[in-house]
């Protein structure tokens, strides 16, 4: 006799996920290499925190923008990460197997969410946490300085996979070209960096009308509000397109 260990079916998917990710070197190198950027950002801000402070007390006018600074660059460098954005054209022409799975569609389409986000997720927080040590803002500006990009995370990791169902490629020979050569991945990266600098021209578009403070609060509420139109457009549309995937 033998003891099984059972597995909720959302661990299961989540696992078949990670599997899939990490026996891919082509994978992991091309589409989360911004972990490594992440921690590396981490420790040199921390190593250099003396110098970083020398130069914001020599130009003094940057002051009161240090945190949005900060959150910039945190969100920049999450940015790089794509791990979500070539999840459903990775599964291939084999796509006809989960799509036979006894579970439902946006299960699977979950998983490929969770795996993206627990990558993505520590490695920001970690860089966060670095940059609020190294730069000793005020409590509000600290917790925006991890909660910002930690959301930012989150709807990354919604729009890649929103790209990846609008556009998929099921009919590769190698798994490069859905990773390297894809639209998906293409319009993630610059979709990605483009909503940042739309962030960082909105803010100086506003700057006489309101503090870095409240700015911290509109970035809050766009990305939350843009989260929550993609949940709402992949649990409807989204498990739509996934059905009728098929490689030909």
């Amino acid at each position: 006799e033998k003891n099984i260990k059972v597995k909720s079916v959302q661990t299961a998917l989540v696992g078949k996920e990670f599997a899939r990710f990490t026996s891919s070197p082509t994978y992991m190198l091309n589409c989360a290499l911004g972990v490594v950027l992440l921690i590396i950002a981490g420790i040199i801000i921390v190593v250099k925190a003396d110098k970083i402070t020398e130069i914001i007390m020599e130009n003094s006018f940057i002051e009161p923008y240090v945190g949005l600074i900060a959150i910039g660059l945190l969100c920049m460098s999450s940015s790089m990460n794509l791990i979500s954005a070539p999840s459903v054209s990775l599964e291939g022409r084999n796509i006809w197997i989960v799509q036979s799975l006894p579970v439902r569609t946006l299960d699977i389409l979950k998983a490929k969410l969770i795996l993206h986000f627990v990558v993505v997720a520590p490695a920001t927080v970690f860089a966060s946490v670095c940059f609020v040590i190294a730069l000793g803002r005020d409590v509000l500006t600290s917790a925006m300085m991890v909660v910002i990009p930690l959301c930012y995370v989150f709807l990354f990791d919604l729009f890649g996979l929103f790209l990846n169902l609008k556009s998929p490629n099921l009919n590769w020979t190698s798994e490069i070209v859905p990773i390297k050569q894809g639209m998906s991945v293409f319009l993630a990266m610059f979709g990605d960096m483009g909503f940042t600098i739309a962030l960082v021209v909105l803010f100086f578009l506003l700057r006489k009308l309101i503090t870095p403070v409240a700015y911290y609060f509109i970035m809050l509420l766009i990305i939350i509000s843009s989260s929550l139109l993609l949940i709402l457009w992949i649990k409807g549309k989204g498990v739509e397109l996934f059905r009728k995937c098929s490689a030909s």
